[in-house]
This record gives structure tokens, C-alpha cells and sequence, in this order.
């Protein structure tokens, strides 16, 4: 399994099958959005409290842009 992370508001332009998403806050009241090639919303989460959360997902796109990074410090995409 292999990891891809970004720091807040960064994008991977790479095709991938990503298996888990792991959001990593800096604070409550986060939001995380990621977005493909031509704006297609293809992750999205948010929660309350500053816990690190893993999302198990199947996700197949072409890129992966995180539009909406609130109160993120980073986000690991495992393929």
C-alpha cells in the first residue's frame, strides 16, 4: 500500500485507486474537499473535534485536488 501526502490545500495530479483517506485536523469544525480533473467532488468530509480520522473509500480519478482544506494540517491518500 502505498501513501500520498499533501499538506493542507495541496493536489496530486496523478492518476490513482485510493483505498483509505486520512485527514489529519489542526483544530475542530474541520472540512476536507477533494475535487478531480474537471471538478468533480469526489471526497468530502468534516468533523468536529481535532482527532486524526480514516475514511475507508474506493476512489478511482485522475487527480486529486483538495479544494476545501479547513482547519487541515495534512491528508494522507493510501493507494
Amino acid at each position: 500500500m502505498a501513501q500520498i501526502y499533501l499538506d493542507t490545500g495541496k493536489n496530486c495530479a496523478e492518476s490513482h485507486r485510493v483505498k483509505y483517506v486520512l485527514v489529519d485536523p489542526s483544530a475542530g469544525s474541520w472540512v476536507c474537499i477533494f475535487k478531480d480533473s474537471v471538478g468533480n467532488t469526489i471526497f468530502s468530509a468534516k468533523g468536529a473535534t481535532a482527532d486524526t480520522v480514516s475514511f475507508p473509500v474506493n476512489i478511482d480519478a485522475d487527480a486529486f485536488n483538495m479544494t476545501t482544506a479547513t482547519n487541515i494540517t495534512g491528508v494522507t491518500l493510501y493507494t
